[in-house]
């Protein structure tokens, strides 16, 4: 300042404040000298100032705007100064052609491949580039140039030359895009010389082209970009390598490790000195945003220069490197490059070689990331095939030449990438998305273990096939895809993945892995099917090994499908015999399926059958791949595979719960093999083929279940078994089921003395089953094996059983002193049953009799001490027992009407009795009382035995024997002297005589047992039979018309029961008119009809007229219309036509009938029937009666639930939560097996609280009548017909209605329909349908009992009602009300007002003409004079209606009897009846489904189109047929059951999902069991009959007090494990079976159902013994889902304890992992630790780097940079960790100018205000700023993210309020800070924008 020299300030920021007067020219004039004030620190100097003295300023633009106070640049002379200034015009046109250039290059176009548009500034493409750019490249390159360059062709060598520094510093990708660019010239050669000649594929190959090329001695300085890591000490060696012989080992610095500019200079110097010869030194930086930074590497350069030129160097290079890391961030950053000078500037996108992938990336453009995996792929054009390498050197199926792809470019010579390496890599995230489907836990390991070693490079041929097969799945995929050859440009487009990954080639590289891996996984989760990647491993057999890899090989026999990227891809595993079983056979499951299907199409084949069809069946196999295959091994190895096979076949197919008993199964499925062999046409062949294990099985199929079960049931059988001689060699013909029958019932039998009769009556039950299948067998009864069993062993036990169950179970707690005398007697019964015999035989049944009654007169003769007789007077049971001293005994009333003066002695022995005194005796009293009790309980187990094994198949026992079970009906009593009894007695079924009739009774229990049989067989025992009852003189003559009535109605039952159209019997032809004429509606109208005149003339309806308008009585308007349009047969809809009437006439009776009630009814209830008949328009949103309710709602009210709070599992399930009603525990869901509940009062993710939403609707929702065919009757708690005649009056009411307002009455009606009249119509005539077949009465009946509830109705009542039904509970109030003063006492002695009522009708004269009124109310012969007289067939009680037997007559008849107690069951499988029938089509169901999974699974997207579209598809004509036939049983179980699903479901289905019926132009996906969308359907129908069986059986063992242990999965489901029956064939037959008719002397015919026995038998036949099925295996088509991070963080807590990260190791992190890249890194390897942590768990305190590389094996493939960052974490850090390493991505994109939460929904994105902005800054300054930024980032993650997010975390609530309780969760020390001092202003809607706020406020924090 003082000489006058100019003064350049550069970068010295902190001194211009000083300067302020000197810039200001602010000068004191002292003595003509010029001075001004300069500040130094807290001192002021006065300086003087030359005239000449200038001072200059340089500073960058940006930092003058952003960083200079506004003074100070105020005091400035300002001037704008850039290179181009000092350019001459030649210059200054180059520059403009070289920013041409640039432009072209930066703007690839990559629209025309779909590929989204993204903008690239110059900078982007360029690393380093600015304004002045070019116009510094031309200046620099034409000074180099002009010495050496002609002047005329300087420009174009400049221009040339500056395109290529500029390339030197373009990212590859951006290359890559260029070389996309179409129409730009060069662009092919200049990725030729970026890619080859300029060596930016590595820095080591960058040094080494720059040592080797230097001649003479000079200094070198080079300014390096990369996106990669900086180099390590690693790094250094191999560099060393590089420059050996040209230079020392170079010197790598980092920038970051000095504090101070003297360490960094001594540095330098040091370097400088140390050794002679040419000297590398690298120096390193980070650099970030900011103009420190710059200024930092400024003056480092600078610093490095400047020592260099002070030293000597003499003979000696020195070449210095700059290397700087640069994040990519959109539009470049603040980095400034091309300075010139002494500096070059180079960008080498990736610092490090590759081994594993070419360099040059233009080779990897057209090439499909599936030609990568192909084996040939060097070879040139047309060559290249996707399968091409020989897989092995076994055949293949004939696909190599359907797997040729030809290529139109050539692909280079040598490897393009390392694609062993790649699927390693891949291994472990590949595992990661498997889930077992047993949930083994330790699977994953072992796994990776297996794959890592399968996938090395010495087992070549596993490596080989696997890429072939992924090579094959992605050229499928990308068959699908547009331009899959431009994945490379898709990737150089795509800012996200480049940022992510960092360099170029790293993201190709994760690219191809993103790709490869779930495909991988994909192939991972078929080849390890129920652990089948273990034969690989096991020391195994060649063949096994051989013929894995051939199946693995050929890809017509084991195909995979296309999916798209998965998350969850479930691995299924049938082998769970034990922990470590597998299958034994490579890809037995695959093989199994191949020849069911097989085995399918052989079936299928015309002309064959039987034997033909096995015969086709073995050689079409014999002709496949697959059998050339195994026809090719040796004759021992054929055997060793069949009896693998076998192993596999069995687990596969029949449940097995241990290895002992898959042994015994399986010696004998290869004696059902032997067998079915021994009966075929190679019977001859020693070698076994696979086929013949599928026919032995179809065969035998049925046995080998029933055997399965018998094991199960009795699992000791099995070392019976195995304890036989010559166990182990299977037999030639199948004997072990008979055989474990055989020790079963010999156990039994031994065990009935000492075994508790509960205990071994269960034991029983169960075995009864599956050994009277084997009795049943019919190869088994011809072969005569069954003999023994039969006869001896099982009929011996089951008799036993019978007498067990019915007399000594018990007996200790009634008569504990005969327990020991019956236990003795059951032995003595089971010595009846010897050498082939049964109760069918006379002997074998007279000796069973014996023994009974031995039993009995045993117990008689103890109870007593003179035994226990009648008495002799009335021949019946004592009553009031009076003993004389003769020791006869006689009832007290008897005796004292015989002893008069002169009949003073015993009636009996004639001895004479003296004055006594005739006390009743107690003890007699007593004794009698238990005698009669054990008389009862021996009576019940004789009709057991007589109707079990007497009557049981289809023949008839001996004739003896019937003959001595009829003459137990009557009993023929020796008599007194000068009694007037007869000396014939009827009396009970009975082997005792103590108990007679004192009126006779004809019973039908022996004629219903006997017509079971052909009416042929056992004519003449019937014949017998009557003759009997006829001539035995007990009934008088005119009792004789009801004894034939009784056998006509059984012959009726049995016609019924037979349901034959024609019977060959002519007697049976009287019971089938009846039948006929008992049909609906065939005469009800005809003699009704007189009610209404069919031809009035017009003078009698002028008439009529008149008398209506005058009527006193018709009072009303509406009245006088009414009578007036009857009259004039005028009613809208209900005209009278004569032709017609038989069919309307009922109903147009009952409409006009309900018309006149509500008319005239003063009766309040009838207002809403009003209501709903003359103004339908109130009614339209109201509960109309009886429609269905949902029943879910119904069940929270009840009590003790009431208080209960709902909860829904993840699968919609309902579950209660007690006490508080917030979950403080985690269970399972009992019907899905899902984790339901919670911890903390907290529920867990799915779990959600019940929306207290009630699904009944309004208005008619029963739809279709065809739907109410198969519909359950009643939902409400009153009887079936009460509920019907309410729906008939509903339907009545509602059909007036829409004759009279029909717009407002189809409004009501849901779904519309066409005609609201019709559609009423055909629900009536099911309503009076359904009360015929509950009264079980005739249709005329029924119809006249409406009427006579109609007459009640009319009447007054007391009771108010809402006239329109608003709400459920009002309309259930209606219904009670209704039902309780108005039905129900109309229903009491129903039969004698219709008796009345019929008499009525006889007596109608208007009626009683018609000869069918004659014949069923009258006496047929007074107008049939040919009958012939007295008969006892011909009379009105022979052709009237009898009671129809139905189950819904059954049910009623329970109703009436009160019995729903005493036949509980019974009445519960009553009620679900009509649902129960169509359990047994859930195997049928379950098919389908599983045949839909295996087709569709792992698709990415919903399958789309109709079931009939789906069913056009091309499949062969079998298994289209099977699929049509699968597909209707679901449409039509569905149509039946979808009112049910959508009330009482427990999975709940969407709004609308049940509203119509189904059929084949529905949507596909309805059949696709999923968990969401349409696929509930399908699950729910499945799940609903699960829990429908499972509920009965459930019932049924509580009932019998059995433990429910008997389970199966819904894979095993088959017709023998379910509620199985025919309603018509078995059901009702078994209802008619127990319907018992009785005639006393003088009486009527009466009817009785034995309740108590129906439930027995429906129990026994079809309930008991069945097994449960668990929910949990219903198959399921899985999706892609989105990975639950909260499941599985609960997972891994759940597993091991999780704790959070020491801030030394949380800094140490953030230090180490800078760029974007490496945190993604990190987090990636976090989420697969964390992956198998949640399904394994380990050791909390195992440090994480082991785990990563000592169990899951990925060390290797891990950034050592990222594995050496996460070296102090431990596995319980891994939760902290995954939340630190999420945020740092976000902070990283926040960074890179990317938003990281686009997937957050917009409501959570408001902006901060000024006020709300300062008053967070407040908070941060103040709180834990980085324990906010994670806890916050990890509740937007975790919560704001999911997709009904906006329902569950409001966007109005308060941020704070929101925060605080999921920091309390956590126990977190931040909730007390964000209470305190966190902005209440602050919402959730301003969530994301205050985490911005908040990583913004740390940056720019930590800068300061």
């Amino acid at each position: 300042m003082e000489t006058g020299q100019m003064v350049v300030l550069l970068n010295l920021q902190n001194l211009y404040e000083s300067l302020y007067d000197a810039l200001n020219q602010y000068y004191v004039y002292l003595a003509g000298q010029k001075y001004v004030d300069l500040g130094l620190g807290t001192h002021r100097v006065k300086c003087r100032v030359h005239p000449n003295f200038r001072l200059i300023v340089i500073e960058e633009k940006d930092v003058v705007y952003k960083h200079f106070p506004i003074p100070l640049i105020n005091r400035l002379e300002k001037h704008y100064l850039d290179i181009s200034t000092v350019l001459d015009k030649g210059q200054r046109e180059t520059v403009k052609a070289l920013k041409k250039w640039v432009h072209e290059f930066t703007a690839a176009n990559t629209e025309e491949h779909f590929i989204s548009k993204q903008k690239y500034s110059p900078s982007d493409v360029f690393v380093g580039y600015h304004s002045n750019t070019c116009a510094s490249v031309v200046l620099q390159t034409t000074e180099r140039l002009k010495p050496v360059c002609p002047p005329s062709e300087l420009m174009s060598c400049v221009k040339r030359e500056a395109q290529l520094a500029l390339l030197n510093c373009a990212t590859p990708d951006s290359v890559i895009r260029l070389c996309n660019l179409m129409g730009l010239f060069m662009a092919d050669s200049l990725a030729n010389i970026y890619f080859k000649q300029q060596q930016h594929t590595s820095f080591a190959d960058f040094l080494r082209a720059h040592v080797h090329a230097g001649s003479g001695y000079q200094t070198v300085f080079t300014e390096v970009t990369t996106f990669s890591r900086l180099l390590t000490s690693a790094d250094a060696v191999c560099l060393e390598r590089e420059v050996q012989g040209k230079a020392q080992r170079p010197q790598i610095l980092f920038l970051q490790q000095f504090d101070t500019e003297y360490s960094f200079l001594k540095s330098i110097r040091d370097f400088l000195d140390a050794t002679s010869g040419n000297k590398v030194l690298i120096i390193q930086t980070d650099f970030e945003d900011g103009s420190q930074n710059a200024q930092l590497i400024a003056s480092a350069k600078y610093t490095v220069v400047n020592e260099i030129n002070k030293v000597d160097l003499g003979e000696v290079s020195v070449f210095v490197y700059f290397i700087m890391k640069l994040s990519r961030v959109e539009g470049g950053m603040s980095y400034v490059g091309f300075h010139g000078g002494l500096w070059q500037s180079v960008h080498i996108d990736d610092l490090r070689r590759s081994k594993d992938m070419i360099s040059d990336m233009t080779a990897l453009q057209n090439v499909t990331i599936s030609q990568i995996f192909c084996e040939d792929s060097g070879k040139t054009k047309g060559e290249l095939h996707a399968g091409c390498g020989s897989w092995s050197s076994l055949p293949v199926n004939g696909e190599q030449e359907e797997n040729k792809v030809g290529v139109e470019t050539p692909v280079p010579e040598g490897e393009i990438l390392d694609t062993t390496v790649l699927l390693r890599t891949c291994v472990q995230s590949a595992v990661g998305m498997l889930r077992d489907q047993n949930e083994d836990l330790s699977r994953s390991r072992k796994r990776i273990k297996i794959l890592l070693g399968l996938l090395s490079k010495e087992d070549a041929s596993f490596l080989r096939i696997t890429k072939a097969r992924l090579s094959n799945l992605l050229k499928k995929q990308e068959e699908n895809s547009l331009y899959p050859k431009n994945w490379v440009l898709r990737e150089a487009s795509n800012l996200s993945a480049l940022q992510e990954a960092g360099t170029f080639r790293h993201t190709l590289w994760k690219r191809v892995q993103n790709v490869i891996t779930p495909f991988l996984a994909l192939l991972i989760a078929v080849i390890d099917r129920n652990g089948n990647l273990e034969l690989l491993v096991r020391p195994a057999a060649e063949w096994v090994t051989n013929l894995w890899m051939f199946i693995f090989s050929d890809t017509k026999l084991l195909t995979f499908s296309v999916t798209s990227e998965p998350e969850i891809i479930l691995v299924q595993n049938n082998m769970m015999v034990s922990a470590d079983t597998g299958n034994e056979m490579p890809f037995s499951w695959r093989i199994k399926e191949y020849l069911d299907e097989m085995w399918l199409e052989a079936q299928y084949i015309q002309n064959t059958e039987g034997e033909n069809q096995a015969e086709k069946f073995v050689d079409i196999f014999q002709k496949t791949a697959l059998g050339k295959f195994i026809s090719a091994l040796t004759e021992e190895e054929r055997q060793m595979l069949f009896q693998c096979y076998i192993t596999d076949f069995i687990v596969l197919t029949i449940g097995v719960s241990s290895l002992e008993e898959l042994q015994c199964l399986r010696i004998a499925f290869l004696s059902c093999i032997e067998e079915w062999k021994a009966t075929s046409p190679r019977r001859e062949e020693t070698v076994p083929s696979l086929p013949w294990v599928h026919l032995g099985y179809n065969q035998f199929k049925s046995r080998l279940q029933n055997f399965s079960r018998i094991l199960a049931v009795h699992p000791r059988v099995v070392d019976y078994l195995i304890n036989q001689e010559g166990y182990g060699i299977p037999q030639s013909e199948m004997v072990l089921d008979v055989l474990a029958a055989m020790i079963c019932a010999e156990e039994l039998e031994s065990q009935v003395q000492t075994a508790h009769p509960k205990i071994w009556l269960q034991k029983v039950k169960n075995l009864r089953m599956p050994i009277e299948f084997l009795c049943k067998e019919k190869d088994l009864q011809r072969s005569g094996k069954v003999r023994g069993v039969r006869r001896v062993c099982w009929n011996r036990v089951f008799s036993m059983s019978l007498f067990v169950e019915h007399v000594l179970f018990g007996i200790n707690t009634l008569m504990p002193e005969f327990e020991n005398l019956v236990k003795k007697y059951t032995l003595h019964l089971a010595e009846c049953f010897q050498h082939d015999s049964d109760m069918k035989t006379h002997p074998t049944f007279v000796a069973v009799m014996k023994v009974l009654r031995q039993c009995k007169d045993e117990v008689s003769n103890r109870l007593y001490r003179y035994g226990v007789k009648s008495c002799p007077i009335c021949l019946g049971e004592p009553k009031d027992p009076v003993c004389l001293p003769c020791y006869h005994v006689f009832c007290q009333k008897c005796i004292r009407m015989w002893l008069v003066p002169a009949q003073m002695h015993c009636p009996y022995c004639r001895v004479a009795v003296e004055d006594v005194h005739l006390n009743v005796s107690v003890e007699l009293r007593d004794a009698i009382a238990r005698n009669a009790l054990f008389r009862q309980r021996c009576n019940n187990f004789f009709i057991d035995v007589v109707t079990t094994m007497c009557f049981k198949d289809n023949e008839p026992p001996e004739a003896e024997v019937i003959q001595e079970l009829l003459n137990l009906l009557f009993v023929h009593r020796s008599l007194l002297t000068g009694s007037d009894h007869p000396t014939i007695y009827t009396k009970f079924l009975s082997p005792f005589n103590d108990e007679v009739d004192e009126i006779p009774i004809i019973r039908s229990v022996m004629l219903k047992l006997l017509l079971k049989y052909s009416f042929n067989e056992v004519k003449n025992d019937v014949q017998r039979y009557l003759s009997q009852v006829e001539h035995s003189q007990i009934l008088e003559k005119n009792d004789k018309k009801e004894l034939y009535l009784l056998f006509v109605n059984c012959l009726e039952v049995r016609v019924l029961g037979r349901f034959k159209s024609l019977v060959e019997e002519p007697f049976v032809l009287l019971p089938q008119i009846r039948l006929y004429l008992d049909s609906p509606l065939q005469f009800g109208g005809q003699y009704h009809a007189g009610f209404i005149s069919f031809n009035m003339c017009f003078q009698q309806t002028d008439v009529m007229t008149k008398f209506i308008q005058n009527s006193e009585v018709l009072n009303s308007p509406d009245l006088q219309h009414f009578a007036a349009s009857l009259v004039m047969n005028a009613l809208p809809s209900l005209t009278v036509d004569p032709q017609s009437f038989s069919h309307s006439g009922a109903l147009i009776e009952m409409a006009v009938h309900t018309t006149a009630v509500l008319l005239c009814g003063q009766n309040p209830v009838l207002q809403p029937l009003r209501n709903l008949a003359f103004h339908p328009h109130t009614m339209e949103h109201s509960f109309l009666p009886t429609m269905p309710e949902d029943i879910m709602a119904q069940a929270r009210a009840w009590e003790g639930v009431a208080t209960l709070r709902w909860y829904t599992c993840p699968n919609g399930h309902p579950c209660t939560v007690g006490e508080c009603g917030l979950p403080m525990e985690t269970s399972h869901c009992p019907d899905c097996g899902a984790q339901v509940g919670g911890q903390l009062h907290k529920p867990l993710r799915g779990f959600q609280e019940f929306r207290n939403e009630d699904r009944t609707q309004t208005g008619h929702i029963l739809g279709d009548v065809q739907h109410r065919k198969t519909m359950g009757v009643s939902d409400r708690a009153m009887s079936p017909v009460v509920f019907v005649l309410i729906r008939l009056l509903t339907h009545l009411t509602m059909l007036l209605g829409a004759t009279k307002d029909p717009q407002s009455l189809q409004r009501i009606i849901k779904p519309p329909v066409h005609n609201s009249v019709s559609f009423l119509q055909q629900h009536i005539r099911e309503d009076l349908a359904q009360l015929t077949k509950i009264l079980g009465k005739s249709v005329d009946e029924t119809i006249t009992i409406l009427h006579l509830v109609l007459s009640r109705m009319a009447e007054y009542g007391p009771v108010r009602f809402d006239n329109v039904l608003s709400t459920k509970e009002k309309r259930n109030k209606w219904e009670e009300v209704v039902a309780n003063t108005i039905i129900v006492p109309e229903l009491e002695d129903l039969d004698k007002k219709i008796l009345k009522l019929n008499r009525q009708i006889q007596e109608d004269e208007r009626i009683s003409s018609n000869p069918i009124v004659k014949i069923v109310y009258g006496d047929p012969v007074t107008f049939l004079s040919q009958l012939p007289k007295d008969s006892h067939i011909h009379h009105s009680k022979m052709w009237s209606c009898r009671k129809r037997i139905s189950v819904e007559n059954l049910g009623h008849v329970v109703q009436q009897k009160n019995a729903k107690d005493t036949v509980p069951l019974l009445w519960k499988f009553l009620q679900k009846e009509t649902e129960l029938r169509l359990v047994k089509f859930l195997p049928e169901i379950l098919a389908l489904q599983r045949d839909l999974v295996r087709r569709f699974q792992n698709t990415a997207a919903v399958k789309q189109g109709s079931i009939r579209d789906f069913l056009k598809e091309p499949l062969s004509d079998v298994m289209r047929d099977l699929l049509q036939r699968r597909v209707n049983v679901f449409l039509s179980v569905w149509n039946k059951l979808r009112s049910s699903l959508d009330t009482n479901g427990e999975i709940k289905l969407p709004k609308g999902y049940c509203d119509a019926d189904l059929t084949l132009d529905s949507k596909l996906e309805v059949l696709l069991p999923r968990r969401q969308g349409l696929g509930l359907c399908s699950t729910a129908l499945a799940s609903y009959l699960i829990s429908l069986h499972n509920d009965f059986i459930h019932s049924v063992n509580k009932h019998i007090k059995e433990d429910d242990r008997y389970f199966i999965s819904p894979s095993e489901v088959a017709d023998l494990h379910l509620i199985s029956y025919e309603l018509e064939r078995d059901l009702i037959p078994l209802i008619l079976s127990n319907c018992q008719y009785s005639m006393e002397k003088g009486g009527e015919t009466l009817q009785d159902f034995d309740l108590e026995r129906i439930q027995q038998q429906v129990i026994s036949k079809f309930l008991q013994g069945k097994p449960l099925i668990t929910l949990k295996g219903i198959p399921t088509l899985v999706y892609r889902h989105d990975r639950n991070y909260e499941q599985m963080f609960s997972d891994v807590r759940n597993k091991l304890d999780q704790s959070p990260l020491p801030s030394s190791v949380m800094n140490m992190i953030s230090g180490e992992l800078q760029s974007y890249s490496d945190v993604c890194d990190a987090l990636s390897i976090t989420e697969i630790t964390l992956g198998f942590l949640a399904m394994a768990g380990e050791n909390a305190e195992m440090l994480l780097t082991d785990y990563i590389e000592n169990v899951l094996q990925m060390g290797d493939q891990t950034n050592p940079h990222v594995l050496q960052a996460l070296r102090r974490c431990h596995l319980k850090h891994n939760i902290a960790l995954w939340q630190l390493l999420s945020t740092r991505k976000s902070e990283q994109l926040l960074r890179l100018k990317r938003d990281p939460f686009v997937d957050i929904n917009t409501a959570y994105k408001a902006e901060l205000s000024p006020e709300i902005a300062k008053l967070l800054n407040t908070f941060l300054v103040h709180s834990r700023l980085e324990t906010f930024l994670q806890e916050l980032h990890e509740m937007i993650v975790l919560k704001l993210r999911r997709v009904q997010a906006v329902d569950e975390f409001r966007p109005i609530w308060s941020l704070k309020e929101s925060l605080i309780p999921y920091l309390d969760a956590k126990d977190s020390e931040l909730a007390t800070e964000l209470q305190e001092l966190f902005p209440d202003e602050i919402l959730l809607c301003h969530a994301i924008a205050t985490w911005k706020a908040a990583v913004l406020f740390k940056r720019e924090h930590r800068e300061s």
